[in-house]
């Protein structure tokens, strides 16, 4: 069930990377929480923690901004959407499979990491977690 997903921090400092990742539970891990599945796109899926908000998580400003101004929702409802994502977002496609390419073009994505990979990079393993961002 191994898949590509797009890791996009919500600290804005930090790069949007690719992770391979492989079953749910590295999910939570990667969001630092149970998974909240969100469409907001007809070949993507968003995945956050699902109490983000409650834990007063960053405000995910470049995947929130994807999603209020290019996301297919956003094309429905006349270019925009009010979303705020909270936290460390990931984003696949469809049934947890590789995220569109288009999507990798979007964010100018250019390093890819495993799941360990990018857990020690970012200190996730001795419980330090992603900076919060802005």
């Amino acid at each position: 069930m191994a898949f590509q997903a797009m890791f996009i921090p919500a600290a804005f400092n930090q790069q949007v990377v690719l992770v391979e990742v492989d079953g749910y539970d590295q999910l939570e891990a990667l969001l630092g929480g149970m998974p909240e599945r969100a469409v907001y796109d007809l070949d993507a899926e968003v995945y956050v923690n699902g109490i983000g908000v409650t834990l007063r998580l960053a405000h995910n400003i470049g995947a929130s901004d994807y999603v209020s101004r290019c996301s297919d929702a956003a094309a429905q409802h006349g270019g925009w959407i009010d979303v705020h994502l909270h936290g460390n977002v990931i984003m696949t496609g469809p049934d947890l499979t590789d995220v569109p390419e288009r999507l990798i073009e979007e964010f100018g994505v250019t390093e890819r990491y495993t799941v360990d990979e990018l857990l020690i990079r970012a200190g996730l393993d001795n419980g330090e977690g992603f900076e919060q961002g802005l």
